[in-house]
């Protein structure tokens, strides 16, 4: 009986040993490890914070109009703060460049370009892409963003995301700061409701034209999109959308636009 005993306690020892084992090693392989790179997801909100400073960080640096197209793979590496080494497709000028970039984010969560390198010749491109990772928040951003630029609002509203009301507000550029044509801001139970009045204001011709530019980021309850390179005349874009979490599902507050007036 007592060998028994000894011969299943062995065997439950020997069983979670090889378990705490096999659990140490999935660890290892997906923790980022001190000193090292190690994979990262590519549709991480951090991986993709950090591809946008950098595309925007040397678009400043050329003096050229840069957007991500996507991201290949990403590494990360643990120092004080954190390494990105990133392959992405940038299109700049009129060109999509795969690049390799290695971006630094410091304890105070400030981000630094430490490497840029253009691989591979560069290839013609006619458009502007738009790069959105698979998390909920920047999906229904990507949802907001073809809606508005296809004026079909409404059809958001089969998935009600936001709560009780959606606000809208349009910047008028050319308005002095402070002046009560600043701004234009209404109130609206429905995202039909909404289009319909964004229509209303429309003048023969269908201006001002809407339009989008690529998602810059989302943090703290808003998500901008990149305005470097300035705005045109008769244009409405899509410039933030403020948003809140319940139970882990993002809804909208407020879509804000600037009219090029």
């Amino acid at each position: 009986m007592r060998l028994r005993v000894k011969k299943s306690r062995l065997i439950v020892v020997a069983a979670l040993s090889m378990v705490l084992s096999c659990a140490s090693a999935a660890f290892a392989q997906r923790a980022p490890v001190a000193g090292g790179y190690v994979k990262t997801p590519t549709g991480s909100a951090e991986v993709a914070a950090a591809a946008r400073f950098a595309v925007r960080e040397q678009g400043l640096k050329d003096g050229t109009l840069n957007f991500l197209d996507s991201i290949q793979s990403a590494e990360v590496q643990v120092v004080k703060g954190r390494n990105y080494r990133l392959s992405m497709k940038v299109w700049a000028s009129g060109d999509t460049k795969d690049v390799r970039a290695i971006v630094y984010k410091n304890l105070e969560g400030e981000y630094s370009l430490s490497s840029w390198e253009v691989v591979g010749t560069p290839t013609k491109a006619s458009f502007f892409p738009q790069y959105y990772s698979d998390s909920p928040l920047e999906q229904l951003m990507k949802a907001i963003d073809d809606a508005y630029g296809s004026r079909a609002l409404g059809r958001l509203d089969a998935r009600r995301p936001y709560l009780g009301k959606v606000r809208i507000e349009i910047t008028h550029s050319l308005a002095e700061d402070g002046s009560k044509d600043q701004y234009e801001i209404r109130t609206f139970r429905t995202l039909a409701q909404a289009e319909r009045w964004l229509k209303s204001r429309e003048v023969e011709g269908g201006l001002p034209v809407r339009e989008t530019r690529p998602l810059w980021e989302c943090a703290n309850g808003r998500c901008d999109w990149d305005f470097n390179g300035g705005i045109l005349h008769n244009h409405l874009y899509l410039q933030q959308v403020t948003y809140v979490f319940r139970r882990g599902r993002p809804y909208i507050k407020t879509i804000s636009l600037l009219d090029g007036d």
